[in-house]
C-alpha cells in the first residue's frame, strides 16, 4: 500500500514538472533511473541476504526450540557447553547479518536521499543553461523539493519489500 501510494506522488510530481519543463522533466528521469536502477541492484542484494539472515534465523530458532525440549537430558550430560557454545555463535551469527542488512539499506537510503538533494541543487545551478527563468526555478525546485523525498521513500518502500519476501516465502 505505501509503495503504491509513494508510486502515485512520484508520477503526480513529474507530471507537473513535466507541464513547466520538458528538458529538466527529462534529465530527471535520466537522473532519478539511474538512481533507481541502483536501487533495485541493491535491492536484489538485500533479498539475497534476507534469504540467509532468515536461515541462520530458522536455525537459531530450532536449536533454542531443541535446547527448551531436552533441558533434563541437557543438565545430565557433559557435552552441554559444546551446544550451548553452537547456540551462541548461532546468535552471533544473526546479529552479524542483522547488522549487515541494517548496514547496506541505511547505506542505500542515504545515497537515494543524498543523490536527490543533489538533483535540487543541480537544477538550481544549472537554471540558465537549461532556459528556466526565475518563477519556472522556484516552480521547479519545489515540485523537485517534494518529488526527491517522495522517491526515496518509494525506493525505501521497494527495498523493505525484498527484505520482506524471503521471510513470507518461508512461512
Amino acid at each position: 500500500q505505501r509503495f503504491f501510494s509513494s508510486l502515485v506522488y512520484v508520477i503526480a510530481y513529474i507530471g507537473i514538472s513535466l507541464l513547466l519543463s520538458a528538458i529538466t522533466t527529462f534529465w530527471a528521469a535520466v537522473f532519478f533511473g539511474c538512481i533507481l536502477l541502483i536501487n533495485i541492484k541493491y535491492a536484489d542484494k538485500i533479498n539475497e541476504m534476507s534469504e540467509v539472515f532468515n536461515q541462520v534465523s530458522i536455525s537459531l530458532s530450532s536449536f533454542i526450540s531443541s535446547l527448551t525440549r531436552n533441558k533434563k537430558f541437557f543438565k545430565a550430560t557433559s557435552k552441554n557447553r559444546f551446544y550451548i557454545d553452537v547456540v551462541l555463535d548461532k546468535v552471533k551469527e544473526v546479529n552479524k547479518k542483522t547488522w549487515d542488512l541494517t548496514l547496506i539499506s541505511g547505506i542505500l537510503k542515504t545515497f537515494t536521499t543524498m543523490m536527490g538533494i543533489l538533483f535540487i541543487i543541480l537544477i538550481f545551478l544549472f537554471h540558465s543553461y537549461l532556459n528556466i527563468n526565475l518563477s519556472e526555478l522556484i516552480i521547479l525546485l519545489l515540485v523537485f523539493k517534494q518529488l526527491a523525498p517522495q522517491f526515496t521513500i518509494l525506493s525505501g518502500n521497494y527495498t523493505r519489500i525484498s527484505e520482506k519476501i524471503p521471510i513470507h516465502q518461508s512461512a
